[in-house]
């Protein structure tokens, strides 16, 4: 597991107005272009904060994928409240995920790739469960001081995750997040 996973204990702080305000979840999910056919995998889901909207967006079921039982069961209780039920609960560490392949057109990984063992095997594990034309949208910290998020020296630099995932096949760009987080919008050609 990584030096620094975010802690169950601190969930909280996830689904708050204050997180809300920084990243309204409906405009970050944007780049996605979500459709009512989706079939959506949310990496690193934690609490719902994006699944949740996800699962609004799709008619299809989204699969919430989490390395923490304890986040899984704060986001069964979270998903329940809202009377959803299109969403699967998976605990599976991001580097082996138990998904066939080719068995989604849309993935998330918000603010958890830094949290990896191995970036590139992750990587790998979303291209592998992509079905082709599928899209990826990959935000985290910018590699810049802030008053919170992870440690400096652990977080992954917009250049270097943009290269690797190019490296591996994808069409990538850069999206538009906050002041503090980026994104890269990553693309498997149709015809892969």
């Amino acid at each position: 597991m990584s030096e620094h996973q975010f802690h169950a204990d601190h969930a909280h702080f996830l689904m708050s107005e204050e997180r809300r305000k920084a990243l309204p979840p409906e405009k970050v999910l944007s780049d996605l272009d979500l459709q009512e056919k989706d079939k959506v995998a949310d990496l690193g889901c934690g609490n719902g904060f994006f699944t949740i909207p996800i699962a609004k967006q799709t008619a299809e079921m989204v699969t919430a994928v989490d390395a923490q039982q304890a986040m899984l069961d704060q986001l069964r209780v979270n998903v329940e409240a809202e009377n959803l039920s299109n969403v699967r609960y998976l605990l599976s560490r991001l580097e082996k995920i138990e998904q066939p392949d080719e068995s989604v057109n849309k993935v998330l990984a918000a603010f958890v790739l830094h949290e990896v063992d191995d970036l590139d095997q992750t990587l790998s594990e979303i291209k592998r469960i992509l079905k082709p034309g599928g899209k990826t949208l990959l935000l985290d910290w910018k590699a810049k001081e802030t008053e919170s998020g992870p440690p400096l020296h652990i977080r992954i630099p917009e250049s270097d995750l943009m290269k690797k995932v190019e490296e591996i096949g994808f069409d990538s760009k850069e999206v538009s997040v906050s002041e503090n987080h980026y994104g890269v919008l990553a693309e498997l050609p149709a015809d892969e």
